[in-house]
């Protein structure tokens, strides 16, 4: 993929694409401490069928880390939100269908009404929650949630993180290698900010922005995910109003299921966009 970066005022964006003037867009966000980079093996699958952009999100992957003295707010959801919104009017990005895993997929979520481009949603991973608590309700008691807002981890910290974001025992090994690199290279403050910011922030309804607008939408939940409880969650997300038919457990699926199984996922990928882009 073309590696390239886009300038704001915090400092350089990174992003990775494949643009071959296909129809329609994909446009990947990856989770907290991962990076586009995650997306390689998938847009590999993926390009000769669409465009594939990959954003690396500030303190994430080849991204500049933003001076938080003068820049913090961009560690947050308003900002990342903020930073989304531009890069796609600032590359003109048509026809999109989203992938977001985990924090991409929320970030998506609070763009959709500025996103008029936007095609599809698809939420790997994701946590949509009407009210803060609720959010953390969804996840396992024992994940290790302190360590996704820790600025500095130990190599045993380091370790136990990656084995939680993808499951050591059914892995491609260089997926877990990646996601390895990937937290290390996080910028922490970034992860002590974005922490901060989620308690002081205004929660923002996720679930109600998604079933209030037109765009179709799908869930995509490992059942060896082992941040977020799945069943519960899909049951939690019918209760609230979505379809039992957006929503696909995926089995042996871990929270970021493209580094173990990046064939699978690139199959359901293409499959619902060509459902999506026939009607």
């Amino acid at each position: 993929m073309i590696s390239d970066f886009i300038s704001f005022e915090f400092g350089k964006l990174h992003y990775a694409y494949e643009d071959s003037s296909k129809k329609s867009t994909l446009l990947f966000l990856h989770s907290l401490n991962s990076s586009a980079a995650s997306f390689a093996k998938l847009c590999d699958s993926l390009k000769n069928e669409y465009n594939c952009f990959c954003l690396d999100f500030p303190g994430h992957g080849l991204s500049d880390h933003i001076d938080i003295e003068k820049h913090v707010w961009y560690y947050s959801f308003e900002g990342l939100t903020k930073i989304l919104i531009d890069f796609v009017d600032r590359l003109e990005l048509k026809n999109i269908h989203v992938i977001g895993n985990s924090l991409g997929g929320n970030t998506a979520v609070r763009a959709i009404e500025s996103l008029k481009e936007l095609r599809s949603l698809m939420l790997v991973g994701s946590i949509q929650a009407k009210e803060k608590e609720q959010l953390f309700n969804i996840m396992y008691q024992d994940a290790p949630v302190d360590l996704l807002f820790k600025n500095k981890l130990s190599q045993k910290e380091l370790e136990l993180l990656t084995t939680t974001y993808v499951n050591e025992s059914n892995h491609d090994h260089d997926g877990f290698k990646q996601m390895l690199f990937d937290i290390k290279r996080t910028d922490g403050n970034f992860r002590e900010k974005f922490g901060e910011s989620i308690e002081k922030q205004v929660w923002v309804d996720e679930p109600s922005l998604i079933l209030n607008s037109q765009i179709p939408a799908q869930y995509f939940l490992g059942l060896e995910d082992k941040f977020i409880e799945s069943v519960p969650y899909k049951n939690l997300l019918i209760e609230m109003g979505f379809a039992a038919s957006q929503i696909h457990l995926i089995e042996n699926g871990s929270h970021v299921p493209h580094l173990n199984d990046p064939q699978l996922c690139a199959k359901m990928i293409s499959s619902y966009v060509s459902e999506i882009c026939e009607k």
